[in-house]
């Protein structure tokens, strides 16, 4: 019964980038947080251990992606009418779909307020350190970028420019990150195809 929030984006829009940073600070204070751990029966020189993900905190939100230029997408996105770039779309357990809007990182408060009043009280149930409230209105979101956000900017875009070696090894950071988020797209199909049935 958690809030799960559904960003539809594409590789080529840059208002979709600028959305995407913001979009990641929510998740990361909401969404379930996880540490990597390392199979302790290998070596630990070879960088091909086995290593997995292990939840350490439950998140009040479940925070997934879609990408709208994917071949595999296109049906999915005609079907959800998320042609604005970026989109999202809000679903609530059995209420299925509870939200959907096209929000560009000037309006990126109307997603903030719409998770506020959809989500379910953050308690000690979900052990989220750090907020002294149940909702996200003392939380400080600007509108604008702030310097951190800027440089983030600048950083994807020089890495898709020209990659180097630490780019590499950002991008496997990422790969375990994009493979568990890529479980829970698909866990979301399987649900909007039921809600479709």
């Amino acid at each position: 019964e958690r809030l799960s929030v559904v960003k539809v984006f594409a590789s080529w829009c840059k208002t979709c980038q600028i959305f995407d940073i913001r979009y990641r600070k929510l998740a990361s204070q909401l969404s379930d947080q996880y540490t990597l751990v390392s199979d302790p029966n290998t070596n630990s020189n070879n960088s091909n251990n086995p290593q997995s993900y292990q939840l350490t905190r439950r998140g009040p939100v479940r925070f997934a992606e879609m990408q709208f230029d994917d071949p595999n997408n296109e049906e999915m996105c005609r079907l959800l009418n998320a042609t604005k770039l970026p989109y999202v779309l809000m679903y609530k357990g059995s209420k299925g779909k509870v939200a959907d809007f096209q929000c560009g990182p000037s309006n990126f408060q109307r997603l903030v307020d719409e998770v506020n009043e959809l989500m379910d009280p953050m308690d000690e149930e979900y052990g989220v350190d750090g907020f002294a409230s149940s909702s996200l209105e003392e939380m400080e979101w600007s509108v604008g970028l702030d310097a951190e956000e800027l440089e983030q900017l600048s950083q994807s875009s020089s890495m898709m420019s020209s990659p180097s070696s630490s780019a590499s090894q950002q991008q496997s950071k990422q790969e375990g990150m994009l493979k568990r988020k890529d479980e829970e797209i698909a866990r979301l199909y399987l649900e909007l195809s039921t809600l479709r049935n």
